[in-house]
């Protein structure tokens, strides 16, 4: 069989969201792409609801070890080997942004990277296999939030 590449998005929505909050936008990327390609398409739950208060470093942390296993869980869903590569694009919304983007910066896998939360193995895995393709963040507050004096 022709070893292709896997599509692997991950969808993350904002500050007091579900993962069904993105079903929609699931579903015009499986319609859009999934007859063309190997695709997987994964809403996040990690941090759903109330647990968006606990920070953009703890989001983050979830959603990263929720990526690795989404991209362990890709092969088997595309029936591709492992050693196929899979080119990872994170869409988010909000506050997700900034989780996606903390998060991302956990999976980097160069070894100068010392916030890296991969061990070797996945780390290497990582660093051969996973490509980074894009990362689109919608209304997510990148330079803060403007807010109005107090008096």
């Amino acid at each position: 069989s022709l070893l292709m590449r896997i599509q692997l998005f991950v969808l993350v929505h904002g500050n007091h969201g579900a993962a069904a909050d993105l079903l929609s936008l699931e579903r015009r990327l499986v319609s859009a792409l999934s007859s063309r390609v190997p695709l997987v398409v994964h809403r996040s739950s990690a941090n759903e609801r109330l647990k968006t208060h606990d920070g953009v470093d703890e989001c983050g942390r979830r959603l990263a070890q929720e990526m690795v296993g989404w991209v362990q869980q890709a092969y088997t869903q595309c029936g591709q080997p492992p050693d196929a590569d899979v080119d990872l694009t994170v869409i988010s919304h909000s506050l997700g942004g900034l989780i996606s983007r903390y998060a991302l910066g956990l999976l980097w896998p160069h070894s100068s990277n010392t916030l890296c939360c991969l061990d070797d193995q996945c780390r290497a895995f990582f660093a051969r296999h996973v490509h980074f393709k894009s990362y689109i963040s919608l209304c997510s507050p990148h330079l803060g939030l403007v807010t109005k004096k107090k008096e």
